[in-house]
């Protein structure tokens, strides 16, 4: 687990914003482009300070 990201609701957490210098939902919506790409699911999970992102169906090859 990670530290507690204080905008950890999933449906907004992926969306890309128009603030140029906001790194972390730049990098956050092209993980998402890789989870639909591969019709994986997901859950992002708080507790407290920490946030924990889970994967599923997920296919090691």
């Amino acid at each position: 687990m990670g530290t507690a990201l204080p905008d950890a609701r999933p449906e907004e957490l992926f969306q890309m914003h128009p603030e140029p210098d906001d790194a972390r939902r730049i990098s956050m919506r092209i993980i998402m482009n890789i989870i639909e790409s591969h019709d994986w699911e997901f859950d992002v999970v708080t507790h407290g300070d920490q946030t924990r992102f889970e994967f599923r169906d997920v296919i090691f090859i």
